[in-house]
């Protein structure tokens, strides 16, 4: 699945989709120890997907649905320090890219939008 995302990385802009196995790698490596696969790839193509919409509509929803129900941006964050730092890092940064194709598509209902407002507070 790595190999098929990072060619995807390199498509030219507005050439990329995907396919829903592709969102559930990327959502399950969202936090992954691998800088390579979790920035330049994960991260790179969550970003140019919300940002190029590339994503249709019901990926969209799989996505919030996922960042809401998983609670990513809270986990250990009471225990000492361990690696789920990169999960609520790159979970936070996944959220600011769902905020702000919010604010152009209005996505998100509102009690999603309240969620996540909340949780950035």
């Amino acid at each position: 699945m790595q190999k098929g995302l990072e060619k995807l990385v390199n498509l030219d802009s507005g050439k990329i989709t995907f396919k829903d196995s592709q969102i559930d790698y990327m959502l399950q490596n969202i936090g992954n120890l691998d800088p390579h696969l979790r920035d330049d790839v994960v991260y790179t193509l969550f970003a140019r997907g919300f940002l190029e919409s590339s994503l249709i509509s019901e990926q969209k929803a799989k996505i919030v649905t996922s960042f809401i129900n998983s609670k990513s941006l809270f986990k250990g964050i009471e225990q000492p320090e361990n690696d789920l730092v990169f999960l609520r890092t790159f979970s936070a940064l996944l959220g600011s890219l769902i905020l702000e194709d919010d604010k152009k598509y209005s996505i998100l209902d509102t009690t999603e939008r309240n969620t996540i407002f909340n949780w950035s507070i």
